[in-house]
């Protein structure tokens, strides 16, 4: 998938302990949805102010920005 949905799958079995993992899942899942519906909400407002071409130029810079947090603070967990 392209884009960041599959990141919190990803994470949740490396970086929380079992104790906490089923909390965590329900938490980034209802996280996910939520911040999915808001940028449905949000898409046709935000593509009459700015044009189609600023908000998805919006969106890439947004996405960029958390591929660039996800590889600078997000813990590599491999070979552990």
């Amino acid at each position: 998938s392209l884009g960041m949905g599959p990141i919190p799958w990803l994470i949740l079995a490396e970086v929380f302990p079992t104790e906490v993992r089923g909390t965590a899942s329900s938490l980034a899942t209802a996280v996910n949805w939520s911040t999915s519906f808001v940028v449905c909400l949000a898409f046709q407002p935000l593509q009459d102010a700015i044009t189609p071409q600023g908000a998805f130029l919006l969106f890439a810079i947004i996405c960029f920005s958390c591929s660039m947090f996800v590889s600078v603070f997000v813990p590599e967990t491999k070979g552990k």
